[in-house]
This record gives structure tokens, sequence and C-alpha cells, in this order.
């Protein structure tokens, strides 16, 4: 197992950008180390180290670092007592009963922001757009919060305010840089000055917290994230940061549905592909059930392949719970190992093609060629928790959108090398009605949008 200094992983990164994560498995090895951290993409590590229980039960250490940053800690940095504590009280709202409940509320949101869009014409940025959709939708789905309460407004600004500040497409500020060594420390007051503004705006968020716990309206809040942890006995701090933390977590199915929605804008006929097999399933049926997904093949299929293009994390990390064979070493309990995702998701041993976007790759096969080199939501004991209700939302919100318009973008996204991917910078763009044929007139958008006012 080769070792690989800082230097050699920085110099691979920005040289390579997105390319990096496959480019240093192929220099490298599929599986290497970097100071005591080891790092794999090989298929068999990650089935073991995602369903063998004893390297679930205690988080790495890198986690615990993590859990510092000011309004970051949350159910994915424990175990223990507080994970189960956690788990327990937020299952009930990820459950696919209550996530198929909401698909009209949804479906409802998007419409009427798909109106927005329409009316302003070229907007600033995609992400943002989808932003607002997104965490309309969770506010109301997840914290089970009304959407029209100015105090839910309130939270909903807070949440979205601490995530762009932390995502900051500026090096200097990140905090998930890869391989970043001590050189790091000239970037010190920028660091800084990032861990102060998120402290600043995680107060903002506790203290909208505090407003809605406090209100004593039965009108502005129901059963969710929001109740259920107050109800697990959280103290106020605790929740504030399992709310803001609950928000980091879901604002990744926006990069998913931004990304899905760049590239339909890139190739037409992906958009044209996804539409008619829509419209020819469901006809004017609207939104989509769960149970339309098998009859659904292609638009199925273009989900699975985003997924795989754009994971929402570069990596894991899970700390060995007994030894285990890896690179041709015998690794000790304890050691940290990071599996690069984006690798996994990339390599050529393991994809024909993959850089390219290609649904028609699972067409008749749900799996790929080589078992555990696609695990978008993890598997075992600390598989994603949200699954059922990221998939609904990108499959509602894209059938919303692709029936109704096509999405053109002014240039191409550009996604910076950071752990934690979103876009460097804004990405305009305009939507164009589609009314059965290209080149036609447009709809107006009353005949768009039936179901806009909420």
């Amino acid at each position: 197992m080769r070792h690989v200094s800082g230097r050699a992983i920085r110099a691979v990164v920005k040289s390579m950008g997105q390319r990096a994560w496959v480019e240093l498995t192929l220099r490298y090895g599929k599986t290497f180390r970097h100071g005591s951290l080891v790092i794999t993409c090989e298929p068999e590590a990650v089935r073991a180290l995602l369903l063998d229980k004893a390297h679930t039960e205690v988080r790495a250490p890198l986690h615990k670092i993590m859990s510092v940053i000011p309004g970051a800690n949350g159910i994915l940095f424990m175990d223990g007592e507080k994970w189960v504590t956690r788990t327990r009280a937020l299952m009930p709202t990820f459950h696919r009963d209550h996530v198929d409940a909401f698909t009209p509320s949804l479906h409802a949101i998007v419409l009427a922001h798909l109106a927005r869009w329409d009316a302003g014409g070229c907007v600033d940025d995609l992400y943002d757009a989808v932003q607002q959709i997104g965490v309309a939708s969770v506010l109301e789905v997840g914290y089970g919060l009304d959407p029209q309460h100015p105090l839910t407004a309130e939270l909903g600004r807070t949440l979205v305010e601490y995530k762009e500040f932390s995502m900051a497409a500026d090096s200097r500020r990140r905090l998930d840089e890869f391989g970043a060594g001590l050189e790091k420390l000239l970037d010190l007051p920028w660091v800084l000055t990032t861990l102060i503004g998120m402290h600043a705006r995680a107060a903002d968020v506790r203290r909208a917290v505090r407003a809605l716990v406090a209100n004593s309206d039965p009108a502005a809040h129901r059963s969710g994230w929001l109740t259920q942890l107050a109800g697990a006995g959280l103290s106020e701090a605790e929740l504030a940061r399992e709310i803001n933390h609950l928000y980091g977590a879901f604002n990744a199915v926006d990069y998913i549905v931004t990304a899905a929605l760049c590239e339909l804008a890139r190739d037409r006929r992906l958009a044209d592909a996804l539409r008619g097999e829509l419209l020819s399933v469901l006809g004017d049926r609207e939104p989509p059930a769960r149970n339309d997904l098998p009859r659904l093949p292609w638009t199925n299929a273009f989900m699975l392949e985003i997924l795989r293009r754009y994971p929402v994390s570069m990596g894991i990390l899970r700390r060995t719970g007994e030894p285990i064979e890896l690179g041709g070493e015998r690794l000790s309990s304890g050691t940290q190992v990071l599996v690069l995702l984006h690798a996994l998701h990339h390599h050529p041993d393991f994809w024909d093609e993959p850089d390219a976007l290609k649904p028609e790759r699972w067409i008749g096969s749900p799996s790929p060629k080589v078992a555990f080199s696609y695990v978008p939501f993890l598997d075992g004991s600390r598989k994603c928790i949200g699954r059922s209700m990221a998939e609904m939302h990108l499959l509602v919100v894209l059938s919303a959108i692709v029936r109704r318009v096509d999405v053109r973008v002014f240039h191409e996204p550009i996604v910076p090398p950071f752990m934690i991917p979103r876009f460097g910078a804004p990405i305009p763009f305009a939507v164009e009605a589609w009314t059965g044929e290209r080149g036609s007139e447009r709809r107006p958008s009353a005949t768009l949008y039936p179901a806009a006012e909420r």
C-alpha cells in the first residue's frame, strides 16, 4: 500500500479538479495511505466497511473533530445512545407513508416556484432557485411546519443562510479540502472568519427554533422533526444543532436536482425521453407516486445515473472495529478509512464510459456490473435514512418541471473539488414552455401552472 503525501494529493486536485478523485486511485492504487488515513475505492472493502457491524458502531475520530464546527453537529457524526435516540425520533417522518402523503404539497410548491421562473425571464442562479423549492418542501414535509407561517419563513431563511455561508467557493474558507496540510495555517484568518460567521448564523437558527418551540399556535406546526426531537428530550442547543444538521443533509438533494436539470439542459434528447415517458405512462395524473417507478424505466434509470455521476459527498469515513484485510495489508482495529465515493462511482474498472451520463446503462438491470461500486445512499446500519424522502423529492420535482418546460443554462456548472460538492459559481438560466411541439408559441402561465396558487 503506497503512502501519498498531502503535497502530491493537492497537486492532483489542483490540476485535475473533479477528475482528481479517480486520478488518485489510478496513480496510487485503489487503496493507499495518506498519513494515518487509509483511502480506498475497492468494492469488496466497501462492502465490509458498510455491512459489517463492527465497522459501523463507533464513528471515526475525524467525525468528532467535525462535530465541533459551530452548528454542524448532528446525527451523522454520532454513535451510541445519542445516535439511537435521534434515529428513533426521526424515523416516523422519514417513513415512506409519511413522505408519500406530502407529494401533492411538494408538487404544488414546485409549480408555484416554476411560475416565478417563467415570469422572471433569465434567473440568476439555478441552484438557488432549486434550493428555494427544497427549503419550502423540507420545512413542511420534514420539520412539520406550516410553510405560510412567519416563524417558519424565518427558520427557513436562517437555515439557508447558514448553509450558503459554510459552502463558500473560496478554498481559503473551506474546511473540507482533501489533503490540506500545514500550509492551511496560511488560511487561518479566513478559516477563523468562517468559524465566527458560522457561529453567528448558528445562533440565528437557534433563535428561530426557540421561537417555534415557544409558539403555542397549533396551526403553526404538526408532527415532524421539530416536535419529535423536542419530545426526545434534547436541550434547546442540541435541538437547534440537529435541526440545522438535518437541513444540511437534505440540502444535498438540491445539489442533485440542480445537476439533473443541468444535464437535461445539456442534452435535450434526455429531456424529451423523460417527458415522453412521464406523459405516456401518467397522462394528466400528477404528481407521480412511488409505485409508478416500475412503469417508468427511463425515468428511474435517469435518476440512478444522476446519483452515480453526482455523489453528494466525495467520500465517507469509517473506523474499523476489528482487523480487516485491505490493500494487501492487515489493518488493525481503530484504523480510519476514507471510502472515495466519487472514485467508486467513476473508476474505469467498474464502469464503461464512467464520465458519460448514460441512463441506458441501467435499463434492464437495476444493479451495477460490479457489486458495491454504486452506493449513493450507502448500505447497512448506517445507510441514509432519508433515502425515501430524497428519491421522491427528485422524482416529483423533475416530473413537475420536465412536463412543462425546458431549462436553458447559460454556462457549464462549476463544481470545485471539495469533499462536500456544491456549485462554485451561479448558474444563470431561463425556462422555455414546452407545448408539445418545439418552436411553437408559448402557453400562458395560467395554463402551465394551474395549481401554482398556495
